[in-house]
């Protein structure tokens, strides 16, 4: 059976900061939270269960709430092999795809991914993620002015690999 995901952009009335100004993780889930992303890696660890550790160093990364969470190191040839193996969903975008992420109301191009290793697991996650905690749940195809409806909302189908 196919699983899917349906994606929503809401317009953000209350952004919240942290010290350095930069938006905490305001997620699609709730509220700002003292783990970015929590509520998104929450959800990936429900469909992925624990995961082995890849096998890349990892660099210190910190994060704008102020916490540090280990980053690999991928070298550019192990990227396609990696981002295979993380992304969840189908299909999969190429390296030179654009993708738009819902936190930074941004795009971005999908070979500037990081990886990070948190609590038993390995998170694919945007580049702009320590400052406002995207992962892959918050990748969307880029959406044209006329996707998005006056109240800054958006629906998107994903089917997650079997």
């Amino acid at each position: 059976m196919k699983k899917s995901r349906r994606w929503k952009r809401m317009s953000r009335s209350d952004e919240s900061s942290s010290p350095s100004g930069l938006p905490l993780g305001e997620g699609d889930f709730g509220s700002v939270a003292a783990e970015l992303g929590g509520e998104e890696k929450r959800i990936l660890r429900s469909l992925t269960g624990p995961e082995d550790e890849l096998p890349y160093p990892r660099r210190p990364l910190q994060m704008a709430n102020g916490v540090i969470v280990e980053e690999y190191i991928i070298p550019d040839s192990d990227r396609q092999k990696v981002l295979e193996e993380l992304f969840i969903f189908a299909p999969m975008p190429s390296l030179d795809d654009e993708m738009y992420d819902l936190h930074e109301k941004t795009t971005f191009r999908v070979r500037d991914y990081r990886v990070t290793r948190e609590g038993g697991n390995n998170f694919l996650v945007s580049p702009y993620y320590p400052r406002s905690g995207g992962t892959v749940l918050d990748w969307v195809d880029v959406p044209e002015d006329d996707d998005i409806d006056p109240d800054g909302m958006f629906t998107q189908i994903r089917k997650v690999k079997e």
